[in-house]
C-alpha cells in the first residue's frame, strides 16, 4: 500500500518568512522609546535582540533570535527656570520701600541629555515692574551661581552667553570661561536691582527671567522650542557639540514679584488729648465755674486712624 507523506515542513515554510518579519521589526521597534531614552546621555549606544520560541508539528519545542539590532540615543535639549525667592536688603520680613534692594533668585535647569550653554539676558533688556538698575543707591547686577553656590561671574548688561560670556565684575570687560551646563545640572541667576521711585502701594515690584509667554511659570513656559525672532530678553539654549539635537533649541520664563507697600500690617494709631476742668464742692461738670478749683477731673479724648495697610 503506498505511502502518503503529511506535509510537516509545509507549515512552517511558510511561517519561516512571517517571523523572520516578526523578529525584524520586534528588533528595531522595541527600540523606538529607547532612542529618545529620558536620563540617558546622547550618543549611547543600546543593543537589542529579539527572540522567539514556537513548536513543530511534532511538538518540538524550536527556538529562534534575531540580528542584534544597534541604536544611538539621539541627543534632545531642554531648559526649565523656577523662581527661588526673594531677599530685602533691610532683612527678612520687611517691608518692600522705596529704594530698597531686592535680589531675585531663578533656578534654570538643563532637562536635556546633553550639555549646553544658555544665553541670560542682562539688565539692558530683563523684563521688570518698578525695579530701577541705576546706579544709586546700589546699582543693578546679574550674578551667575553654580548647584554647589559658587559664584561664576556677572552677566554683562547687553547679556551674554554662561560659557564665554560673563565677565568678572559689574561693568568689567574680561570675561571669565565657565563650563557648559551638564545634563541635569543647574545654575542659579540672581537679579538684583532697586525698587523704582514713583512705585505706590500695591504696585508689583518684579522680574520676569526670559520671554516665553505667558511668563506666568505654567508649563506652557517651560522647555519651548526657542523661535528665534531677535530678541535680546530671552533665555535659551546655545548647542555646544557637533550634533544638533533632535528637538532644536529650547527657551523657558520664571517670573516673581511682591506688592509694594507702605506699612508692614494695619496699626490702629491714638491721639490723646487732655483737659483740666475745675469743679467747686458738690457742683456738677454743668455748674462749674471759674473760681480756683477744689478737684482736678482729667479728661481724656482718645481718636482712632486707621493706617494704611502694608501689603507684603
Amino acid at each position: 500500500m503506498a505511502k502518503t507523506k503529511k506535509p510537516k515542513t509545509f507549515r512552517w515554510q511558510a511561517y519561516k518568512p512571517l517571523l523572520a518579519t516578526t523578529l525584524a521589526v520586534a528588533g528595531v521597534f522595541n527600540m523606538a522609546s529607547a532612542v529618545f531614552a529620558a536620563g540617558t546621555p546622547a550618543g549611547t549606544a543600546i543593543e537589542n535582540t529579539a527572540t522567539a520560541t514556537y513548536q513543530d508539528d511534532n511538538g518540538t519545542n524550536i527556538n529562534a533570535t534575531s540580528n542584534t539590532v544597534t541604536i544611538n540615543v539621539a541627543e534632545i535639549a531642554g531648559l526649565t527656570a523656577v523662581p527661588t525667592g526673594i531677599v530685602d536688603s533691610d532683612g527678612a520680613g520687611s517691608a518692600v520701600e522705596a529704594d530698597d534692594t531686592l535680589t531675585y533668585s531663578f533656578d534654570v535647569t538643563n532637562t536635556g541629555n546633553a550639555e549646553t550653554d544658555v544665553f541670560i539676558p542682562g539688565i539692558d533688556n530683563i523684563i521688570t515692574e518698578n525695579i530701577d538698575f541705576a546706579p544709586a543707591p546700589n546699582g543693578g547686577t546679574i550674578e551667575v551661581f553654580n548647584s554647589a553656590g559658587v559664584a561664576l561671574g556677572f552677566v554683562p548688561a547687553a547679556g551674554g552667553n554662561l560659557t564665554t560670556g560673563l565677565v568678572d565684575a559689574p561693568g568689567s570687560s574680561t570675561n571669565v570661561v565657565v563650563p557648559a551646563l551638564a545634563a541635569d545640572d543647574f545654575i542659579t541667576v540672581s537679579v538684583t536691582g532697586n525698587v523704582a521711585a514713583g512705585t505706590v502701594a500695591g504696585d508689583n515690584v518684579g522680574v520676569t527671567l526670559g520671554n516665553t509667554p505667558p511668563n506666568d511659570n505654567t508649563p506652557a513656559t517651560q522647555n519651548q522650542l526657542f523661535n528665534d525672532e531677535g530678541l535680546v530678553n530671552d533665555l535659551n539654549t546655545i548647542n555646544v557639540g557637533p550634533t544638533t539635537p533632535t528637538n532644536l533649541a529650547r527657551e523657558a520664563s520664571a517670573e516673581q514679584g511682591v506688592p509694594f507697600a507702605a506699612s508692614v500690617r494695619p496699626l490702629a494709631l491714638a491721639t490723646v488729648k487732655q483737659a483740666v476742668l475745675t469743679l467747686l464742692p458738690g457742683q456738677r461738670l454743668n455748674q462749674r465755674t471759674s473760681p480756683p478749683s477744689l478737684e482736678l477731673v482729667l479728661f481724656i479724648t482718645v481718636h482712632w486712624q486707621l493706617a494704611i495697610p502694608r501689603q507684603v
